[in-house]
């Protein structure tokens, strides 16, 4: 018999569940929470209670399999996920490609489980689908691969714990007899349609009793307990289904005592600390106090770290995933190595457990940010070797086969329980017959390891709670902190979402097949009940944008509650003190009591971008390191003294740095070995043998002949403007390539020299210079000459590389007497070589000296920008030796968006 309790509180569905009888009756809950409290309430009452007394569904469907699917095995979803995957790799189609194909299947199998095992629900199906086109063209391919694996995956004898409910329809009888008990059902929302068909028809042989909350707001969530509707079938004619959401008036009105408005989830934390630590000073017992969310675990690592600060004990326990254990990383990593199914993580993990690794992590970071497929190993080919005679091919190995190899990959020198745990947990749930391809294996223990868990630190029964809002109904708490208000946090989406909500509605009414929606749950309804509770005070907060930085909007109750106090919901509030405030507010000499050492005044000034660095002497700089210092101190120092690089990934396209690299290369070979335009031949081995030097940096080697083809066209375009111009210009004559400059600073003299003094260390490297007789031009190649200036901007600027190799040679060579006549910048975007200056007095036959242009310069004018160039050398040295390295930008606009250093840097626009 089939009985409904509407409840019109939490008091009045606990009243109703703390009379049951432990030998006689069986109460169903929705999660482990409400298991565990109602456990512990019996259990004081009872020495012993029975198994059956307390479950989840999942608990009774599992001891129903075990009477009546004996045949099968129940596997979990993990296991099921990589054996469809492995299912799919002999499927031709398109669609089943896709990396979550496996989940989708998977998500449609749970709603179409019932309709399979009807004798008439695949043809009724596919009658709905003639009458439903759209629908057909949306997932009726999807259809198709289902029915086929379904029956596949019945023929194996597998299937997953949410099917039994399905295969059990039709054997409510021989159920009865097995299962004598009466049922309470207390499931909420979570309850499943197929579920509420089979316990309506088991209601005909045994009693079964369905708690229902009574709210004045049931009707706006009358969607939300359509699974529910199974049920009226059983009801008398009096009775319909819609009855039970008629509005009716709130017996409770909640005592909300705050509802706040944060910028950020950050601030909502720090206040809810602050608001409980007051709660806690004025005698509430920690464990009468719940801190609330939708997904708790959203919140947990940060509010895990402030609860430590402050010195507040806290019920749940500190627990990590088994893969989270370095050691276990460390394998799993391997493991995708060997099997050619590896990100860059897993690299890292694996070549950095030794204490001198074969590759140095910038250059780590440089060949392996960016992957695509297992050829990107080989980028390094010292890398690719440390693990060539490894390397196993993705084939199809038996369960046993697998865990040999797995175990065979453990490096370390012992193995941990945790690991002994993982290879028994494999072990049971997977079939011992069963095959899988080698990434599924991996696919699966790397889920393995994700679902496991070990305990770092175990809670404290006397703590505050902090539980997802589902489970909050039977919590014996007195204040509760409901965070995460947001209108996406209280409609959470599924991730196993197949068949819509609109076409489950259609085929349940006209095939009366009950599919589940598997869509979403509202934890609107489940704060709303939460309130028909005596004696609870709420803390109602919302923020703005989540951990994330995503922005929310607020949830309809949060809105409600907030209008009620007479409160602007646009205003932001501020957060209360933490704990953690006070310890970053501290003295120095707090900070040096407690943290038994000494933190100087200066020491914390600089820290904070208020103090000059420590006095340092340069020891080397280049035209790009000055310029760094002329637009900002902290990039030199970045560069110069704290030795930091930020190199580009190698990716599918050539950086700038490797491009600029290559073109350098491609023009020095071309113009020292002579190479006419004219030359095919020699022109394309050029660009093959440049292309083979860099190699391991081109990414792809499927993109070779693309680069091939455009580095060929570059050589040619540079070598018909090369024939151009020394047919304009006769009297050009090549005279040095890719120019090595080392030289030192001398204080005295104030020049440069090639002997070793005291003072800062010059490196750079001249791309070309041409002669004529003992005139000389200095040039500089460039990818796009658009961002670079003629000689009477290069100050305004702080474009200086020109200068300083004009200054450079003209010291260098002076024994020579050879006369600096041009210093330009050759561009091939467009191709041209005017940027820069050009002496009034060069010969016409070896420079345009002649023509109108703007980069024309006296000898004077040269010889005097040279004499400013060195006053400001001086001054940089002093500056530098002062510690004069604060982040100060010349013009913070244009410097600081593209910086590689403004993730670190303590300027106070980037930090406020």
């Amino acid at each position: 018999m089939l009985n409904f309790i509407q409840a019109e509180s939490v008091q009045d569905k606990i009243k109703v569940l703390q009379e049951l009888d432990v030998h006689e009756d069986s109460l169903f809950v929705s999660d482990l929470r409400a298991k565990f409290e109602w456990q512990n309430f019996y259990l004081a009452k009872e020495s012993v209670i029975a198994e059956e007394f307390i479950f989840r569904p999942s608990d009774l469907w599992k001891k129903f399999a075990n009477y009546f699917l004996s045949d099968y095995q129940v596997v979990t979803n993990e296991f099921l996920l990589s054996y469809i995957s492995t299912y799919l790799k002999n499927k031709e189609e398109d669609f089943l490609k896709s990396p979550t194909a496996s989940q989708s299947l998977f998500a449609y199998l749970n709603q179409l489980s019932v309709v399979f095992e009807h004798p008439e629900g695949r043809d009724l199906l596919k009658e709905w689908f003639k009458e439903h086109v759209d629908s057909f063209h949306r997932w009726g391919h999807w259809y198709f691969v289902v029915e086929e694996l379904w029956f596949h995956l019945k023929q194996e004898k597998l299937i997953a714990m949410s099917w039994v409910p399905a295969l059990l329809l039709g054997s409510e009888a021989e159920l009865a007899q097995v299962w004598n008990r009466k049922i309470y059902l207390d499931l909420s929302l979570e309850l499943k349609y197929v579920e509420a068909e089979l316990f309506s028809n088991l209601s005909r042989y045994l009693d079964v009793d369905v708690l229902l909350p009574r709210l004045n707001e049931n009707s706006e969530f009358q969607l939300d307990f359509e699974a529910y509707r199974p049920f009226a079938s059983q009801l008398n004619s009096e009775t319909s289904f819609e009855s039970f959401f008629e509005k009716k008036q709130n017996t409770y009105k909640p005592v909300v005592s705050s509802v706040k408005r944060f910028s950020s989830s950050l601030s909502e934390v720090k206040d809810c600390m602050n608001s409980l630590r007051n709660l806690l000073d004025t005698g509430v017992p920690a464990n009468k106090i719940a801190l609330v969310s939708c997904d708790i675990g959203e919140y947990w690592p940060v509010l895990r770290v402030y609860l430590e600060k402050e010195g507040i004990p806290c019920q749940r326990p500190y627990n990590t995933g088994v893969q989270s254990l370095l050691s276990v990383s460390r394998w799993l990593g391997g493991l995708k190595l060997v099997s050619k199914s590896w990100e860059r993580e897993d690299l890292e993990t694996s070549l950095y457990r030794e204490e001198k690794p074969i590759l140095n992590y910038g250059e780590f970071l440089r060949f392996y940010t960016k992957i695509y497929d297992a050829s990107d190993l080989a980028r390094k080919e010292k890398v690719f070797e440390n693990y060539r005679n490894q390397i196993k091919e993705n084939e199809i190995i038996g369960r046993d086969e697998f865990v040999v190899w797995a175990l065979q990959q453990w490096k370390e020198e012992s193995y941990p329980s945790v690991l002994e745990v993982l290879i028994k947990t494999l072990l049971s749930e997977c079939p011992e017959n069963r095959s899988l391809y080698l990434k599924d294996w991996l696919q699966y223990l790397a889920k393995l390891c994700a679902k496991q868990e070990v305990c770092i630190r175990p809670g404290s029964p006397e703590g505050v709670l902090c539980v997802d809002l589902s489970s909050l109904e039977y919590i014996d708490t007195d204040h509760v902190f409901i965070m995460g208000m947001s209108e996406s946090s209280f409609k959470k989406n599924s991730p196993l979402k197949a068949v819509s909500q609109q076409d489950i509605l259609s085929l349940r009414a006209q095939t009366g097949f009950p599919l589940s929606p598997e869509e979403s749950r509202s934890f609107e309804y489940y704060l709303l009940w939460n309130f028909q509770t005596e004696k609870r005070t709420y803390y109602l907060s919302f923020p703005v944008t989540d951990f994330g930085g995503s922005i929310s909007s607020p949830s309809l109750i949060w809105l409600k509650a907030r209008k009620e106090l007479d409160l602007e919901t646009t205003s932001i509030d501020s957060p209360g003190e933490s704990r953690m405030d006070q310890l970053q507010g501290q003295t120095l000499e707090q900070m040096n009591e407690k943290a038994n050492t000494y933190f100087s005044e200066e020491a914390v000034l600089r820290d904070n971008g208020k103090e000059v660095f420590a006095p340092a002497k340069v020891q080397r700089f280049s035209p790009t390191g000055f310029r760094d210092f002329k637009q900002c101190p902290f990039k030199f120092a970045a560069r110069y003294f704290l030795n930091l690089q930020k190199l580009p990934p190698v990716d599918l396209d050539v950086d700038r740095m490797k491009n600029g690299s290559i073109i350098h290369r491609l023009f020095e070979l071309a113009v020292r070995r002579k190479i006419d335009v004219s030359e095919q031949k020699s022109m394309e081995a050029l660009v093959g043998e440049v292309l083979n030097e860099s190699s391991e940096e081109l990414g792809h080697p499927a993109l070779r002949d693309r680069y091939f083809q455009f580095y060929l066209k570059t050589v040619k375009r540079f070598l018909e403007f090369e024939k151009e111009w020394k047919t304009e210009f006769s009297a050009t004559e090549y005279w040095q390539q890719e120019y090595a400059i080392d030289v030192f600073w001398n204080a005295d003299t104030r020049k440069f020299q090639k002997e070793k003094t005291e003072g800062p260390r010059f490196r750079a490297i001249v791309d070309r210079m041409d002669r004529s007789n003992k005139e000389i031009c200095i040039i500089d190649y460039k990818n796009s000459g658009a961002a670079y200036k003629n000689f009477s901007q290069w100050f305004e600027e702080d474009d200086y590389q020109l200068l300083f190799y004009s200054m450079l040679v003209h010291q260098l060579f002076s024994e020579e007497q050879l006369d600096i006549v041009g210093g330009v910048y050759y561009s091939l975007k467009p191709y041209q070589r005017s940027k820069g200056f050009i002496r009034k007095d060069a010969d016409p036959a070896f420079l345009p000296s002649a023509d109108r242009k703007r980069n024309k310069v006296s000898k004077e004018e040269l010889l005097n920008a040279e004499e400013k160039l060195s006053e400001l050398m001086e001054e940089f040295f002093a500056q530098v030796e002062e510690g004069q390295l604060l982040p100060k930008p010349k013009d913070a606009t244009k410097l600081c968006g593209n910086c590689d250093w403004r993730t670190i840097c303590r300027a106070k626009h980037l930090n406020s």
